[in-house]
């Protein structure tokens, strides 16, 4: 018989009776107004600008999103016909050798399961005003400003203005929150983070999905047909080697084509992702490499530029090209590129950054989506909402977003409120075998950008989460 941790089951079992409802006995949400309210400074000017940063989202904003009710559903990759069996025949009413049998390999994606909750607030706190300095005429600029909505995130907590009114502050707390914890399921997204009992699942993220080793999900057999291009760059720095990036990056989007022509899934779309720094590198060297990278003789001179006559304004031209229009000419192709600052990036000292660089396929045959997310849906008919409607006290549960988020509104605890969301996605990538990812990538950005992640090494903040409280005496105070 298994052995119990009863010590361990004992501390999960009080972290559920934690989150049945409102928790705590003093509120942990900070309010913008009244007493101590972070925008109640008396001498607080109308207009206030953002100096924080988001996750840009890059893929995961192209990505079509559909529903699902499937927990583990498979899907197949024919990987070929076995070879002949048998002997040529002899004469000509000899039996001549048996034809191959087709393979397939089943794959499947589980659904992650990831929940965020507001800070626990006291309603009494709400629509309170310090005193007649408290103004509620603020208007944030740039990130926090009304309306804004962040991909990943309950729209429920997207509107409104949190300078002005409380209730949308602590929502865009939450939503800031969620979809910046969110961010980089998509990239490095791994079943092995899952917690003992599920309350916290990955699904699997495109750095597992793009890589050699697939297996079928059933019976575990090797598939080596569906693994997708992995090559590295071998810790090089681009700057050192512009050529042999240019070259790369147009070999692997041949293989590709040539892999989806012979595999009859033409005609296929490809999108090129990236941190956005080693796309403006890249593409300070890319003009003129690609205009030059095999037009060089033995002794590595040009041998269509011998007299230093080479059009440079062409190549600013093409540069900049790529720069507005986020694409790379490849064998006289604008591939898309998808500038993503989700992509994990490595800091490996003296100012230089090591990534990835993937190649996505988007559609195959004419327009059919191969690479896209899927959410468990919470209002489809006798599930999540029609069980909470019929089991469960009216008023506590709700979905949003065509049922892609569940909202719980916790019971009270006295005047103490909170929210927790949660939702059930997954990526999926139907064709990795016309996928592709350059490892080992670096690159010196000449500045880099500011890291949205708070665990980030060029992460920035500041500022206070308060103001102080004002105390007053009463008149008959001693």
């Amino acid at each position: 018989m298994e052995n119990i941790d009863y010590k361990r089951l004992a501390l999960e079992l009080l972290e559920q009776g934690k989150t049945e409802k409102a928790t705590g006995t003093a509120p942990t949400a900070q309010m913008g107004h009244g007493s101590g309210g972070l925008f109640s400074n008396a001498g607080l000017e109308t207009d206030l600008f953002s100096a924080f940063v988001l996750p840009n989202y890059g893929l995961y904003s192209i990505l079509p999103q559909y529903p699902t009710q499937t927990e583990n559903p498979l899907f197949g990759i024919v990987t070929g016909v076995t070879d002949s069996t048998g002997s040529e025949p002899t004469g000509p009413c000899d039996n001549p050798p048996y034809a191959g049998l087709m393979k397939l390999c089943m794959q499947t994606y589980p659904l992650g399961r990831f929940s965020r909750q507001t800070r626990t607030a006291e309603l009494d706190a709400f629509g309170k005003l310090n005193n007649r300095a408290d103004h509620k005429d603020l208007r944030i600029n740039g990130n926090g400003g009304n309306g804004i909505a962040l991909p990943g995130a309950p729209s429920f907590a997207s509107s409104g203005n949190p300078a002005n009114n409380d209730i949308d502050k602590i929502l865009f707390e939450f939503v800031v929150s969620f979809t910046r914890d969110f961010a980089p399921m998509i990239w490095n997204g791994s079943t092995a983070n899952n917690t003992w009992q599920g309350g916290y699942k990955e699904f699997i993220g495109l750095d597992t999905l793009i890589n050699t080793g697939y297996r079928d999900a059933v019976s575990s057999t090797v598939c080596a047909a569906a693994d997708p291009v992995v090559k590295s760059f071998g810790d090089v720095q681009i700057q050192n080697n512009t050529a042999g990036i240019v070259n790369d990056i147009t070999q692997i989007y041949y293989e590709l084509m040539d892999r989806s022509r012979r595999m009859g899934l033409d005609p296929a779309t490809w999108v090129i992702c990236m941190a956005p720094s080693l796309f403006h590198v890249l593409t300070s060297y890319w003009a003129c490499s690609y205009l030059t990278y095999r037009c060089f003789n033995a002794d590595n001179a040009s041998v269509i530029d011998p007299q230093g006559t080479y059009s440079m304004d062409a190549a600013i031209a093409l540069r900049d090209g790529m720069r507005t229009g986020s694409y790379l000419w490849i064998d006289g192709v604008k591939v898309t590129v998808i500038q993503d600052d989700t992509i994990t990036q490595t800091n490996v000292g003296s100012g230089v950054s090591e990534g990835k660089i993937y190649f996505v396929p988007m559609t195959v045959l004419g327009g059919r989506p191969v690479t896209y997310m899927e959410y468990f849906d919470y209002s489809v008919a006798g599930g999540f909402m029609d069980a909470a409607n019929a089991l469960a006290p009216q008023g506590f549960y709700k979905v949003t977003d065509g049922g892609r988020f569940a909202v719980h509104l916790k019971p009270p605890a006295n005047w103490c409120v909170e929210i927790v969301a949660k939702t059930e996605p997954r990526v999926l990538l139907r064709t990795p075998q016309i996928s592709a990812v350059l490892t080992d990538v670096r690159w010196i950005p000449y500045v880099h950008e500011r890291d949205w992640d708070p665990d980030g090494t060029y992460f920035v903040n500041g500022g206070s989460i308060s103001q102080a409280k004002t105390t007053y005496y009463s008149v008959n105070a001693r």
